[in-house]
């Protein structure tokens, strides 16, 4: 078992399978370029589809990402509207 790279986050974090025993059993590794390297590497008991819905929808949050004072990284799409701010 090794770990295969099938992603990359926009943070410059990268996201593995950890290639052990039959590929449906693969899990996800995540890792993040801005942890120490003792913390650096998660594991996560699920695949990549079930991973990344997890990002997408609040339910999986790694490590690193769980800090309060994380500013978003670039502009923030904010939706066109005639109301007024306030």
């Amino acid at each position: 078992g090794g770990l295969i790279n099938f992603g990359v986050s926009e943070n410059g974090d990268h996201l593995f399978w950890l290639a052990r025993g039959p590929p449906e059993d693969w899990m996800v590794v995540f890792w993040d370029r801005g942890l120490s390297e003792d913390e650096c590497f998660e594991e996560f008991d699920c695949g990549m589809a079930e991973f990344l819905a997890g990002l997408a929808d609040g339910s999986i949050i790694p490590r690193g990402h769980r800090r309060e004072d994380l500013e978003p990284i670039g502009p923030i799409f904010q939706p066109y509207t005639d109301e007024p701010e306030g």
